[in-house]
């Protein structure tokens, strides 16, 4: 069954290190560069822990994580 987990503060890391992966697989179609530490830049990733509007959630497949949505207004 598909289901949906709000991502908490304490899951952070896991977000970003996810979205990462994501950031890189997009470079495909939109140029962006690594930063100095390797790491891709995405503007809004700390409102997602200070905006009550801005949501995360994990994606999980029974209990494989899948995937992962960020939603904001």
């Amino acid at each position: 069954m598909i289901r949906l987990q709000e991502v908490k503060a304490e899951d952070r890391k896991l977000l970003w290190n996810i979205n990462q992966k994501y950031l890189y697989e997009m470079t495909k179609y939109y140029p962006d560069n690594m930063d100095e530490q390797g790491n891709y830049h995405y503007g809004y990733f700390d409102a997602y822990f200070t905006d009550a509007e801005r949501k995360a959630f994990f994606i999980y497949d029974d209990e494989i994580m899948v995937g992962f949505v960020m939603l904001n207004p």
